[in-house]
């Protein structure tokens, strides 16, 4: 499935927003600092989580998958290895 447009989110308002908007049921901002969204921000149909404020391509990341959809599905990445389910 191809995502679209990225956005690269890491300031502390914007992941204040990312909880509050998209991942209520997680502790957005207390334990990742940055994200990037895919697909529309209002919409988006990925998010990935990193614990740090500026992410190396390497840094295991937690993704939500389908997040408008409504049928959220939880991955853990593990640098560039492939997913498990988390």
């Amino acid at each position: 499935m191809a995502h679209g447009r990225q956005t690269f989110l890491n300031s502390a308002a914007d992941m204040r927003w990312l909880g509050e908007t998209h991942l209520t049921l997680v502790a957005v901002g207390k334990h990742f600092k940055s994200a990037i969204l895919y697909g529309n921000e209002d919409w988006p149909s990925r998010i990935e989580l990193f614990k740090a404020k500026n992410p190396k391509v390497t840094d295991t990341c937690v993704v939500y998958e389908n997040v408008a959809a409504g049928r959220t599905k939880r991955y853990v990445y593990m640098g560039t290895s492939k997913p498990g389910i988390g």
